[in-house]
C-alpha cells in the first residue's frame, strides 16, 4: 500500500505541471504567429509639390487624374524634385523627393507609380509646364 501512495505522488509530481502549462496555453485563436494582418491596397496621392521652386509650386489634378504643375520660366525640368504625399504606407517610384526627369517627353508628361502596402500598383501622369 505504501508502495502504491508513492508511486501516485510521484507521477502526480511529474505529470501536474505538464498537464497545467499544457492547459495554461494560448488558444490558437489567439496565436499571433497565426493571425493574419490585411494590408492596405490604397495608392491615392494626395498632393505633389515643388517645394525648392520660390515661391514652391502645388500641382493640381484634373477630373481625368492627370497631375499639372506650371513652374517659372527658366527652372530647370530635367532635375525637378519632387514631393508626392501618397496614402499611408504607399511608395512611389521613382521616389518622392528626389529629382525627377521632366524633360523626357516633348509635352513635358512623366510616369510615376505608386505602390501600396499590398505590392498593387497605379500609374499616374504629371505635365509640368
Amino acid at each position: 500500500m505504501t508502495f502504491t501512495r508513492t508511486y501516485f505522488r510521484i507521477a502526480l509530481v511529474l505529470v501536474l505541471p505538464v498537464v497545467l502549462s499544457l492547459s495554461c496555453g494560448k488558444s490558437p485563436s489567439s496565436n499571433s504567429s497565426l493571425t493574419t494582418t490585411t494590408k492596405s491596397s490604397v495608392k491615392k496621392v494626395l498632393s505633389i509639390t515643388f517645394s525648392q521652386l520660390n515661391p514652391p509650386v502645388s500641382a493640381t489634378v484634373d477630373g481625368s487624374g492627370y497631375w499639372h504643375a506650371t513652374v517659372p520660366i527658366g527652372t530647370d525640368k530635367a532635375h525637378l524634385v519632387t514631393t508626392v504625399v501618397c496614402s499611408d504606407n504607399a511608395t512611389t517610384i521613382p521616389a518622392s523627393g528626389t529629382a525627377w526627369d521632366f524633360t523626357v517627353n516633348s509635352n513635358g508628361v512623366t510616369t510615376f507609380i505608386v505602390t501600396a502596402e499590398d505590392g498593387s500598383t497605379i500609374t499616374y501622369y504629371i505635365q509640368v509646364q
